[in-house]
C-alpha cells in the first residue's frame, strides 16, 4: 500500500476520516523504518508487526467510555452502524502481545508481519450479543448485514515464523461485551 502525498483524507464521516489519517501516518511510518533500515545499515535488526483491529479485555479501560479498537466495535453493536466492516478483520489483544514477544528470538531478523485472524460478521456479531447479553441486546441496533466488504489478509508468515494461533473472533467479541457491559452496569447506564 502507498499514500498519496497530496490526499486531503476527507470524507463525510469523522470516524472514517480518523481511520485514513491513521492508517496513512502508519503506512508512511513502516516505509520510513525499512528506508532508515537500506540506507543506514545500522547495528541491529528490524522487525515490523501490523495488527488488524485489536480487540479483548483491556486492562487500562476504567470506564464505559470505551475508546479505540473496544470503543468503535462496541459502538457499531450498540448503534447498527456496520458501513465500515474492515471492523471485523481483527486479532485478540493477547495474539499481539505474544508475538511481541516471539518477534524478540533471534532468528527473527528484519521482517515485517501482519497480525490477523479469523474475520467475522454482523450476523455473527448480532448472535453473539443476543446468546451472551439477551436482555442488553435488545436495546442493540446491529444489523445481520451479509454484504460484506472485507479487505484481504495473509497473515500466514506470523502463523509459520512466530508460531502464532489467533483467538477466535468470538472469544474477542464476547471479551468486548463483558466489559462494556459491566462498566455500563456498574455507572447505572444499563
Amino acid at each position: 500500500m502507498t499514500v498519496a502525498e497530496n490526499e486531503t483524507y476527507e470524507v463525510d464521516n469523522p470516524i472514517f476520516k480518523s481511520f485514513r489519517v491513521y492508517a496513512g501516518s502508519k503506512l508512511l511510518a513502516n516505509k520510513a523504518s525499512w528506508d532508515f533500515l537500506a540506507n543506514e545499515k545500522p547495528q541491529f535488526d528490524l522487525v515490523t508487526l501490523h495488527p488488524s483491529m485489536v480487540y479483548g479485555t483491556s486492562l487500562v479501560q476504567d470506564s464505559a467510555a470505551a475508546s479505540g479498537t473496544n470503543g468503535y466495535i462496541f459502538s457499531s453493536i450498540v448503534s447498527g452502524a456496520t458501513d465500515f466492516d474492515a471492523l471485523l478483520v481483527s486479532v485478540h489483544v493477547k495474539n499481539v502481545a505474544e508475538a511481541h514477544v516471539r518477534a524478540l528470538e533471534d532468528d527473527i531478523k528484519n521482517r515485517s508481519y501482519l497480525l490477523s485472524g479469523k474475520w467475522t460478521s454482523w450476523k455473527e456479531l448480532k448472535e453473539w450479543s443476543e446468546k451472551y447479553y439477551p436482555e442488553e441486546a435488545k436495546g442493540f441496533k446491529i444489523v445481520a448485514k451479509t454484504d460484506l466488504k472485507i479487505p484481504k489478509t495473509d497473515a500466514s508468515r506470523a502463523e509459520k515464523e512466530l508460531g502464532i494461533s489467533w483467538t477466535e473472533p468470538e472469544v474477542m467479541i464476547k471479551e468486548v461485551l463483558d466489559q462494556q457491559i459491566a462498566f455500563l452496569k456498574k455507572e447505572g447506564k444499563l
